[in-house]
């Protein structure tokens, strides 16, 4: 079920452009969101569980899986794409490139459904950052002067952010036991022991970095230069729905890899609010 929500989206995001009549591809793209939300409705009833795709190493796998916190974002996304989906047909009827709008459109739910279901930190991570790629053409989808800029500054903060996110996951790897999503985090306390500060560090530059796609200060400049220059459509997405992946990102480290209790009372709690 959770690779099916993946994979959906993503070969239908892939193969539109092969479809010829303009109604033939809002027609395609009206039945893979409309299952796709079906798929999202079974799925808020379906019991918790986790599968391994694959592993890159003894320690390091790609693995999906469902619990409460997936549940909601899957439903957000599913449903959120499904009525910005029925809106954009007409917005974009009359304009000679919505099919590639509807294909990236359909690529980066893909992509947001794959880090709603992610496991573990890496999974999370690598459907982090083809979230920002996949959706980068919407706000470019104009093509004007403005419309580029705008897109190329989205991928800087995005980009930028992602970047000081790594390096919090890297420093995580050393002193959690897993950096699969545990309730209650997976800090090692005795590895932990000595490095606060240091583990600190990493997880405020998680937070900051993660924070940028959700807009968080002081990595939200690139909002009000993007959305002015995007589809209408695009803009709903990106602020309603693809910048809930800055949330759920931030949610994963600090509820289900380091642990709430880690912060509260410290200067990372406090610079955070």
């Amino acid at each position: 079920m959770m690779l099916l929500m993946i994979l959906l989206p993503a070969l239908a995001g892939i193969l539109l452009p092969l479809v010829k009549s303009k109604q033939n591809k809002h027609l395609v793209t009206t039945i893979t969101l409309a299952l796709e939300a079906m798929l999202a409705f079974i799925v808020l009833f379906s019991p918790e569980r986790e599968s391994v795709l694959f592993s890159m190493t003894d320690s390091l796998t790609v693995t999906l899986g469902v619990d409460k916190v997936s549940k909601l974002f899957v439903a957000i996304a599913s449903f959120g794409f499904l009525l910005v989906g029925i809106y954009a047909y007409q917005y974009l009827n009359h304009e000679e490139n919505d099919d590639k709008f509807f294909s990236f459109f359909l690529l980066s739910l893909a992509a947001l459904v794959g880090m709603d279901f992610s496991r573990n930190l890496i999974t999370m991570y690598l459907f982090f950052e083809m979230i920002t790629l996949l959706s980068m053409p919407l706000v470019l989808h104009d093509r004007t002067q403005e419309a580029v800029r705008g897109a190329l500054k989205y991928l800087f903060y995005s980009v930028t952010g992602a970047f000081l996110a790594l390096g919090c996951i890297f420093f995580l790897s050393r002193y959690c036991d897993s950096l699969d999503f545990v309730s209650g985090g997976t800090l090692n306390a005795e590895k932990a022991a000595g490095h606060t500060t240091l583990i600190q560090v990493a997880v405020f530059l998680g937070v900051v970095g993660f924070g940028a796609k959700a807009g968080m200060y002081p990595l939200h400049g690139w909002l009000p230069t993007a959305h002015p220059v995007a589809p209408a459509p695009a803009s709903a997405v990106l602020s309603g729905i693809i910048a809930k992946a800055g949330v759920l990102a931030i949610i994963r480290v600090i509820y289900f890899t380091v642990g709430a209790d880690f912060l509260i009372g410290t200067w990372v709690q406090h610079a955070w609010l």
